[in-house]
């Protein structure tokens, strides 16, 4: 058994597939896409510190923007005039 695989099949059902009725494969596949582009780039890891595996950078200035993911399921919040990449 592989725990990481273990952990990140729990967390992409818990946190997102538990709230959906999935009707088609294509939708299904559209809903994972989303989340793992989320949490590979912005959901906070505890093993990395709370950071994202590509990296965090600390915007200063702007405002407090919010961005939608998952149907209004996740939010992830960034300061800004556009999401940092």
């Amino acid at each position: 058994m592989n725990p990481f695989a273990e952990r990140f099949i729990g967390s992409i059902r818990r946190e997102a597939l538990d709230y959906f009725f999935i009707f088609s494969q294509k939708q299904l596949e559209s809903i994972v896409t989303e989340y793992v582009t989320f949490y590979n780039e912005n959901r906070a890891h505890q093993s990395l510190d709370q950071n994202s595996p590509n990296g965090y950078r600390v915007f200063k200035k702007g405002n407090i923007m919010k961005k939608e993911l998952l149907g209004g399921l996740v939010c992830d919040y960034f300061r800004g005039l556009e999401m940092p990449v």
